[in-house]
């Protein structure tokens, strides 16, 4: 298995860019997952911001500012528009020989909006692609402060691990659970945690979500009776 660190963080509501900065640097993550990136002061912050921890802008979304910064390479990334400014970032992460698809999500909109968009982001476009069963994270700001909105659509598709008993928004008094992730196929949290640390608390409206997670083998391999019951594929030598 390999293992990695991920961190999800909405910007919403930045009130101090250098506390952004701390949070995000003392994190350690291989990958830091952005919502509301606007809300940062100016639009050279990120880049600071980049330069600052040490990691590269894989991309900046074209809608509801989403970006990702890695320390690891990213092999593919595509922005989605769900809808009513809602918008989502597709990421297939390359970690040694493991592969994992990353959903960088930012919901926006009222409650009949928002069901549209969660049918989007489990439609063929996005989740419900065919191919190699890879292990998948979704995470980001769903805004559904009470969690029903995306619950019994996206809970039929995925497992819920984080926060399961704790808040992330407001910051400064966290009680709805508006930040949260789930994961797909072959995912096994290590730990997950939610940063209450004071410049965390002062930085912005949300609190970030960090967690370390293993990749389990998700290599398919074809064994000499599968090739027999296939007339048209020959074992080669060597």
């Amino acid at each position: 298995m390999t293992t990695i660190r991920i961190m999800s963080y909405n910007l919403k509501g930045c009130r101090d860019s250098g506390a952004v900065w701390r949070v995000i640097d003392q994190a350690g993550a291989d990958f830091v997952a952005l919502q509301n990136v606007a809300e940062l002061p100016s639009s050279k912050s990120l880049s600071a911001l980049a330069a600052f921890t040490g990691q590269k802008i894989v991309s900046r979304g074209e809608t509801r500012a989403l970006a990702l910064l890695s320390g690891l390479p990213v092999k593919f990334i595509q922005t989605y528009d769900l809808g009513f400014g809602a918008g989502c970032m597709k990421a297939k992460l390359h970690i040694g020989d493991k592969r994992c698809l990353l959903y960088n999500l930012s919901l926006h909109g009222g409650l009949f909006k928002r069901l549209i968009q969660i049918r989007r982001l489990l439609g063929p476009d996005l989740l419900d692609q065919p191919g190699p069963p890879f292990p998948t994270l979704v995470l980001g700001d769903f805004l559904d402060m009470m969690g029903m909105a995306s619950s019994l659509r996206v809970h039929k598709k995925m497992q819920r691990i984080a926060p399961l008993f704790a808040g992330t928004y407001p910051a400064f008094f966290p009680i709805f659970a508006r930040d949260r992730v789930y994961a797909m196929q072959g995912v096994k949290v290590q730990s997950i945690r939610i940063d209450r640390s004071a410049d965390a608390r002062r930085a912005t409206a949300h609190l970030p979500l960090i967690m370390d997670i293993s990749l389990v083998d998700n290599l398919v391999g074809v064994t000499s009776s599968d090739v027999k019951r296939h007339a048209k594929m020959e074992i080669a030598p060597g």
